[in-house]
């Protein structure tokens, strides 16, 4: 599934790559009904993808950022060349980028999708600043439930220049990474690129049961050596185990280059 948020004058559309066939969505195929003359209009639909596996079951899900101008994600199934929506998530904040960053994560490792984080980076918090803002929602067969929001931590922010975008922009890079503390849970990485003066740190959350607990667990501050790393935490990967300790390994991505973390 790719995006393609440029088609039909913006709205966006995805289109959907199978072994023998490619299909792509007419400019209605994922209007609701209630419409919606004008929500559609740039909404950017595919500016992100991502899918949920089931036991009934691939949910496919796709971000639209500029929908309504709040944003909104799509859920939906594919029935031969036939898109079926089984629901939609709403943004609450103009401007805020909902559904502009997607991660769906199997927490107990049961091959079935338990909950789907949604970016809103751009989230304005209290200070009038973009500190951003992840939804956390559960996965219950075709149900996705709000269960917590998540938020970096409250820090002042001075702009370095005029005209730059002051805020943390927690929630630019969502990655699920496989289990960092060995309690048999799959764990969640959050990039805040811009916290701290566009130096950015990352948040480390661990996993319990069916979901995430709602407190991090660790904050890492730009690069973590006390270097001013610019844009640190803007990408996040976090499979493999790279050294050999038994442990899986995290790169965290900046402006430049890319530090590992074990």
């Amino acid at each position: 599934m790719l995006g393609a948020v440029g088609a039909y004058n913006w709205n966006g559309t995805v289109v959907m790559m199978k072994s023998d066939d490619v299909v792509t969505p007419g400019n209605s195929s994922f209007h609701t009904g209630r419409e919606d003359r004008n929500e559609p209009l740039a909404a950017y639909l595919g500016y992100t993808v991502t899918s949920a596996s089931g036991k009934g079951g691939e949910i496919y899900i796709a971000g639209q950022p500029r929908y309504n101008h709040t944003g909104q994600v799509i859920l939906y199934k594919m029935h031969g060349r036939d898109i079926n929506v089984i629901g939609t998530l709403n943004g609450e904040q103009i401007g805020s980028y909902f559904g502009s960053v997607l991660t769906t994560v199997d927490i107990d490792g049961d091959d079935v999708s338990d909950i789907l984080l949604v970016g809103a980076p751009m989230f304005m918090g209290a200070e009038k600043q973009e500190q951003g803002k992840v939804y956390v929602y559960s996965i219950q067969e075709e149900t996705f439930k709000h269960e917590m929001s998540l938020e970096p931590m409250n820090q002042t922010c001075k702009q370095e220049a005029e005209n730059e975008p002051c805020g943390a922009r927690f929630g630019t890079a969502i990655a699920a990474v496989t289990d960092l503390n060995l309690d048999g849970y799959n764990d969640v990485a959050i990039g805040a690129p811009l916290e701290g003066d566009h130096r950015g740190a990352v948040y480390i959350y661990h996993g319990s049961a069916k979901t995430i607990k709602s407190d991090y667990a660790q904050r890492i501050p730009s690069g973590g050596d006390g270097k001013k790393v610019k844009f640190f935490g803007q990408s996040i990967d976090g499979k493999m185990d790279l050294n050999g300790d038994g442990l899986t390994d995290v790169t965290i991505g900046g402006l430049g280059g890319a530090s590992l973390f074990w």
